[in-house]
């Protein structure tokens, strides 16, 4: 009963069982609905690519200003600003209606997304032997299930659906930068490193809590229940039960609280250090842009496009990051899900010995008294 319980029906290496889990959730989201998702994909990665056009409409603006102290007739430097602004104007717009648009199709998609989870773990937990429901290792897990499932499998899908957006985002402001120097992209990638690493490490440490708390959440959630719901107020009364069980309930949730809020603050350490480096590299490139301005090299309207490359470049890999972090941090509580919606399947008949009654025609009650 215990393999039966703890582990998944798949069995493979980690990188596989995570392309398995990412397949499924997609799965999911493709059959809630398969138009919705293929228009979120494209309109993030027109997004992402969408940015460099505007930071070279930066630079044009910023090289007509400067060359128009030196220009005889102003007016056609206002007329070249002015519709260079117009454009970049368009652009703003644009971008503004496509993220709307873009975020009102992912609210839709994770209602539908919900919807469809709810219908298959309802459709799940009535077909499983009662054995494996009463088993309180399955209860456990399950329980991470309803807590986490829903949210989870968006927040895997969410992060997904994100990724055409940084990879066509760093993609484009890369391209600008190899204009300067190849290797500046080259040292995003390399400084960028320390935070993926310590940033992982702690998404592991707090599915490793919240398993490690699981018995602890399931009692909070029957003392929730017998405090909270109204059927048990009378019992509560007359049997003076309050004091004991919210103080029960009070000693519990303070014991995970203060255990969690250990776990965030080494994280939040942890995610600061990670972060130095890129900073200092950050400001190392900013300072040779400014040297080529100098000494001639490159214009001020340049200087503007390269740095906003750079910063583009390290805002887009740092989001493809955090969404591969994020979708393995959701990938190790979905996969509780998978491993729920993978159980073999037994009718209830076979935890019941003997046969079931086919049809009752008739109930009768005798000498039936309550006290």
């Amino acid at each position: 009963m215990r393999n039966s319980v703890v582990n998944p029906m798949f069995s493979f290496g980690r990188f596989q069982q995570v392309f398995f889990t990412l397949r499924e959730v997609i799965k999911i989201a493709f059959r809630a609905r398969p138009r919705l998702l293929t228009a979120v994909l494209i309109l993030n990665a027109i997004w992402g690519f969408s940015a460099v056009p505007g930071f070279y409409l930066e630079k044009l603006i910023i090289d007509s200003l400067v060359s128009g102290f030196k220009a005889l007739d102003l007016s056609q430097v206002f007329y070249r600003v002015a519709t260079l602004l117009g454009f970049a104007l368009a652009l703003s717009l644009f971008r503004n209606i496509l993220g709307s648009y873009n975020r009102f199709l992912r609210r839709t998609l994770s209602r539908y997304v919900d919807s469809e989870l709810d219908v298959l773990v309802g459709n799940k937990i009535s077909r499983l032997r009662l054995s494996v429901i009463e088993n309180p290792e399955f209860k456990d897990r399950f329980n991470k299930v309803q807590r986490e499932s829903g949210r989870r499998a968006w927040g895997l899908m969410m992060p997904l659906s994100d990724v055409p957006n940084y990879i066509f985002g760093f993609a484009s402001a890369v391209a600008i930068l190899i204009i300067v120097n190849p290797l500046i992209s080259v040292g995003i990638l390399i400084f960028s490193i320390p935070r993926f690493f310590l940033d992982s490490k702690y998404i592991k440490k707090d599915y490793d809590l919240d398993t490690q708390m699981s018995t602890k959440y399931r009692i909070w959630g029957w003392l929730r229940y017998y405090l909270v719901e109204n059927r048990n107020f009378l019992e509560l009364k007359l049997l003076r039960l309050t004091d004991y069980l919210t103080k029960r309930l009070k000693g519990i949730s303070s014991e995970i609280i203060e255990k969690r809020i250990e776990l965030n603050k080494q994280r939040e350490i942890s995610s600061f250090i990670g972060h130095v480096p890129l900073t200092f590299y950050d400001y190392a490139i900013s300072l040779f842009l400014a040297f080529q301005v100098i000494l001639g090299k490159i214009t001020v309207g340049s200087f503007q496009l390269y740095l906003r490359s750079l910063r583009s470049a390290e805002e887009n890999l740092g989001g493809l990051v955090s969404s591969f972090l994020e979708i393995y941090e959701n990938y190790i509580y979905v996969v509780d899900l998978i491993w729920f919606l993978n159980l073999k399947e037994e009718t209830i008949k076979s935890d019941i010995k003997g046969e079931l009654v086919k049809e009752i025609k008739q109930i009768e009650f005798k000498n039936v008294w309550f006290k």
